[in-house]
């Protein structure tokens, strides 16, 4: 009976354990993931934003700007144009700095 006893604090124990090193992995891995501080004026940041003025993102000459879409940190314009190409430009709502695009071309014959 005794053995039993002590089996049972063990693994109450282990238990304790093995829920403990699964908090702090799941806490370690979520302040890495959101590790980047916002910077002033971001979302989520309770200062009044000041905002980056007026940015200036070139676009083609003769393309279609479609729909915007944004997470809060990023926009991504969606463009058609003018040869059929489909390009998504993304935008830093923070800076308002080009960060980079992705174009879809139509496969020729």
């Amino acid at each position: 009976m005794r053995a039993v006893k002590i089996l049972v604090v063990l693994m109450g124990v282990a238990i304790v354990v093995g829920l403990t090193v699964v908090a702090v992995t799941i806490f370690s891995r979520s302040a890495r993931l959101g590790g980047e501080t916002p910077a002033e004026g971001a979302v989520g940041d309770r200062s009044a934003p000041e905002g980056f003025g007026t940015a200036r993102v070139a676009v083609p000459a003769g393309a279609e700007i479609g729909e915007a879409t944004s997470d809060g940190r990023h926009l991504v314009v969606r463009l058609r144009l003018p040869d059929g190409t489909v390009r998504f430009q993304v935008v830093d709502l923070v800076t308002g700095q080009a960060l980079g695009r992705v174009e879809f071309a139509p496969e020729g014959p």
